[in-house]
């Protein structure tokens, strides 16, 4: 349905289906996508074990053991405690493409969007061909209605691993909120092929049901 609203023409329809969108894509930043494309937990050193209380970690653990404390205290929904052990990791190892991700990670769970893009950036910076980086990084832009930037960062992923079914609801869900119908339709059968239930959940946004 379209309406004129101070003197515009507005697609009520399609600005519904893009709040609805940006609602899934953070659904899917919290769940799907981090199911679909895991962040690499590195192993910790031999006496990480007995380093068992996260200040004790926080206060002498190496980069490597930090950034393993601090998917821990992601999983506990510790986040800004997770920021705080990411970013120690990081003033310890600048170039540690996996605590960038992480720290990612914690400001999305923050709503911190901004920051969330600015750490998944530095983390494709470090590793370009980290294809968890590239899906975080297209995720967060989306959630940002920067929908050209999501839209490449999703490409840049797929040239990597065409085969996560996440990469392709972004790339549809980018398409479609851009108006690129025929694209969208495109992504949905690539994810038929690779996770049929994500495909099924998805066809509710390319098929709305009509308003009366």
């Amino acid at each position: 349905m379209k309406r004129e609203i101070c003197g515009s023409i507005v697609d009520e329809d399609h600005a519904m289906r893009n709040a609805i969108l940006i609602r899934v894509s953070r659904a899917l930043f919290f769940s799907a996508l981090f199911a679909s494309v895991t962040f690499a937990q590195p192993s910790p050193p031999p006496d990480a074990n007995q380093v068992k209380d996260p200040e004790q970690a926080f206060k002498g653990g190496t980069a490597i053991y930090l950034v393993t404390v601090g998917f821990d205290l992601l999983k506990a929904g510790k986040n800004e405690k997770a920021v705080e052990t990411f970013t120690k990791a990081i003033q310890l190892k600048p170039n540690y493409s996996d605590a960038h991700e992480g720290l990612a990670r914690a400001y999305g769970n923050l709503n911190r969007w901004p920051e969330a893009i600015s750490s998944f950036q530095e983390a494709v910076r470090l590793k370009p061909d980290s294809v968890k980086a590239l899906v975080g990084l297209g995720f967060a832009l989306g959630i940002m209605n920067r929908d050209q930037e999501a839209l490449t960062a999703f490409k840049d992923a797929e040239r990597i691993n065409t085969n996560l079914a996440t990469v392709h609801w972004g790339l549809a869900s980018t398409h479609l909120k851009l108006g690129n119908r025929d694209a969208a339709l495109r992504e949905h059968k690539v994810m038929q092929t690779l996770d049929p239930a994500m495909a099924k959940r998805f066809e509710k946004y390319l098929y709305p049901p009509a308003r009366r």
